[in-house]
């Protein structure tokens, strides 16, 4: 029997009322479950503190997306206390600026002696210019 066979046998059979027993005893369990529930919630809410009832107000809206927000947190926490302080270690093993120029000037002169080059050659001379950096010989005419 498929599912269309048994809708049409259902749409023929007639709909019989609940008996008026059942249904008052349906409905007084319902109210005093209700009536129950309601003064489980007053008896909860008046056993608070008052200082644990404002943030249960600002996180309910998203008790999941707080809960997860917090997850986080303790993850990170966790990795940060397992993880070694490695930039502590990369810290102390760079040379100062001072080192590191000797080491590039005399990785320059070992060039120069690979390559036949005198150490005179390899360093760029500076040398002073005396006259004006612009190419303006003659003050400008004033009007």
């Amino acid at each position: 029997m498929n599912s269309d066979d048994f809708e049409k046998k259902l749409e023929h059979q007639p709909i019989r009322a609940v008996p008026a027993a059942w249904r008052a005893e349906i409905l007084r369990e319902a109210v005093a479950a209700a009536s129950d529930r309601r003064s489980l919630a007053q008896d909860n809410r008046c056993s608070e503190p008052a200082a644990t009832v404002w943030w249960r107000e600002l996180l309910w809206p998203r008790p999941l997306a707080w809960a997860s927000l917090a997850a986080a947190w303790v993850i990170i926490a966790i990795l940060h206390t397992a993880t070694p302080a490695a930039p502590m270690l990369v810290a102390q093993q760079t040379p100062s600026s001072r080192e590191a120029m000797q080491r590039f000037a005399e990785q320059r002169r070992e060039l120069a002696v690979l390559l036949d080059f005198s150490t005179e050659t390899a360093a760029p001379q500076k040398t002073k210019s005396s006259g004006p950096h612009s190419e303006l010989t003659t003050p400008p005419a004033s009007a």
